[in-house]
């Protein structure tokens, strides 16, 4: 999966997870549905300038949408899987992230 791939599904994660349309974060931007669509497919890549307004309009740093994105070969499914956990592991308490880790840890023991 390259960059562009890695980075539009991570804005397609955001964007879904604020349950806005492709259609409805172009018109706040005012950009096309396509510019959105192709962004999100990683057909294109987007100028700094345009990502930042697009993180603006998502409430979200521009400097984690590039966060850990080298050397992942994992499908675009499984990244958007994982960014979304992330993202909303980033929101709970210290507390509560210790807790799920501690329960992930036994679950998973042999």
């Amino acid at each position: 999966m390259d960059l562009k791939s890695k980075i539009g599904s991570r804005i397609k994660v955001l964007r879904t997870g604020r349950k806005l349309t492709q259609e409805q974060l172009a018109q706040t931007m005012d950009r096309s549905h396509d510019t959105i669509s192709e962004l999100e497919r990683g057909l294109t890549g987007a100028a700094l300038d345009m990502l930042e307004e697009l993180c603006a309009k998502l409430d979200y740093p521009v400097s984690e949408l590039f966060d850990d994105v080298d050397g992942d070969d994992r499908s675009p499914e499984a990244h958007a899987l994982i960014f979304e956990i992330v993202t909303m592991l980033k929101k709970l308490p210290p507390r509560e992230v210790k807790r799920m880790r501690d329960q992930i840890k036994l679950a998973t023991e042999d």
